[in-house]
C-alpha cells in the first residue's frame, strides 16, 4: 500500500506524524498490487495538489492508474487500462502539457505496453482520465521501470515529446532464468496534447 507521513514536527512520535495509509482493501482501490510504483506530486488541471501513481505488481492482475488526494488518500480518479490477468501497471512519468493545465502521463505493464494518459478536468471540476496504448514491445519484454520522457519533440514545433523506456523484469524467481532479448527503445510523440498518435509495435523500430 501507499502512505503519508507529516514530518513537520520532529518531536512528534511515530504514531502522531501518520497521516493516512492505503491499501487493496480500502475503499476505491481494490486493483493496488505490490506498490513498486512511484508517486508523482502535481498540480491537477483543476488546481488542486495530487498523487499520482500506478497499481504496481502482483495486484489482481489488471493495469490501473490512480489519482489520490494528498491531504487524505481519498482517490480522486482511476482508469483500468487492462483488466486481463496477469498484468500491473509500473511507474508513471507525468509532465505538463506545454498547451493547457492538463497533464499528460507514460507508463509501462506487465505486458510490454506502453499507455500515454492525459489528465484534464471537465465541466464540473472533476479530474478525468483518457488513455491510449502507444507501443507494444510484446508479452515478452515487460516494462517494468518508469520510462523518462521530455516535453518539446525536435520535429514536432515545441509540441511533442521524447519517450525512452527499457524493457525486462527481475521481480520473480522465474525471471533469473529467462534468457528473451530485452530493450532500450526511444519513440516520439508528436503531439503531447493529444492522443493522435497510432500504437507503434516492436517491428516498427528501425
Amino acid at each position: 500500500g501507499y502512505y503519508a507521513l507529516d514530518v513537520t514536527d520532529p518531536t512528534l512520535a511515530a504514531s502522531q506524524v501518520v497521516k493516512w495509509e492505503i491499501s487493496n482493501n480500502s475503499p476505491g482501490y481494490a486493483n493496488l498490487g505490490f506498490t513498486f510504483s512511484e508517486v508523482a506530486y502535481k498540480t491537477l488541471p483543476n488546481g488542486d495538489k495530487g498523487l499520482i501513481f500506478a497499481n504496481g505488481f502482483g495486484g489482481n492482475g489488471t493495469a490501473t492508474l490512480y489519482i489520490a488526494s494528498p491531504q487524505n488518500g481519498q482517490r480522486l480518479a482511476f482508469v483500468q487500462v487492462d483488466g486481463s490477468a496477469d498484468n500491473g501497471l509500473s511507474s508513471p512519468v507525468v509532465l505538463d502539457d506545454p498547451k493547457s493545465d492538463n497533464l499528460v502521463a507514460y507508463a509501462g505493464d506487465l505486458k510490454g505496453n506502453l499507455w500515454k494518459f492525459i489528465i484534464g478536468v471537465d465541466a464540473g471540476g472533476s479530474i478525468t482520465i483518457n488513455h491510449k496504448k502507444i507501443f507494444e514491445a510484446g508479452s515478452n519484454r515487460p516494462i517494468t521501470a518508469r520510462p523518462d520522457a521530455y516535453a518539446i519533440h525536435p520535429f514536432s514545433n515545441d509540441e511533442g515529446a521524447i519517450v525512452s523506456f527499457g524493457t525486462g523484469s527481475y521481480l520473480t524467481s522465474a525471471d533469473h532464468s529467462n534468457t528473451d532479448s530485452q530493450a532500450l527503445i526511444v519513440i516520439g510523440d508528436p503531439d503531447i496534447s493529444t492522443n493522435n498518435i497510432p500504437t507503434l509495435t516492436y517491428n516498427n523500430l528501425v
